[in-house]
């Protein structure tokens, strides 16, 4: 094996790195090229002997700490993380619809409240917990309150 070959291997292995990582969803190729990178360093250390598997190896982490640099530098990374808040000023909301504007209104039980439950108000389904232990299921029950994401209900009064 000549030292061309094992660069040639190594700088190969930077490339499905790379690849996998820009490109490719998966793993499978970057790993592939970590193999290439690591047969290359071995091989080198077997026919070259161990200044130059020595020399290989510190210069492939020293081309890993150039690249991650790079890639920080001209912001490759950008795509991977979000750069946006998600604060309930900028309008996020973590649930499908806002809760609070579900409370004050009447619902109806879908399943035994014991006390938690599930209810549904204009056709749309909710996780709710009852204020007072149990309610069942078909009962009508006023929405008064969200907690942890959920709505707090107390059933109706019979009129």
């Amino acid at each position: 094996m000549s030292i061309l070959f094992a660069v040639l291997l190594i700088l190969f292995g930077f490339i499905l790195i790379m690849a996998d990582i820009l490109f490719i969803p998966g793993g499978i190729v970057g790993i592939v090229g970590g193999l290439f990178i690591l047969s290359a360093i071995v091989a080198a250390y077997k026919t070259l002997g161990q200044e130059t598997a020595f020399l290989l190896g510190g210069g492939s982490v020293i081309l890993a700490g150039i690249l991650a640099y790079l890639s920080v530098k001209f912001r490759v990374w950008r795509s991977f993380v979000r750069s946006d808040d998600e604060k309930k000023s900028g309008g996020f909301s973590s649930f499908k619809q806002p809760l609070e504007e579900q409370i004050g209104k009447t619902g109806v039980v879908l399943t035994n409240c014991r006390p938690a439950g599930t209810i549904q108000v204009d056709n749309v389904k909710y996780d709710a917990v009852s204020e007072s232990g149990f309610i069942a299921k078909g009962s009508l029950v006023n929405i008064i309150d969200i907690s942890a994401g959920q709505l707090k209900i107390r059933q109706k009064k019979e009129s």
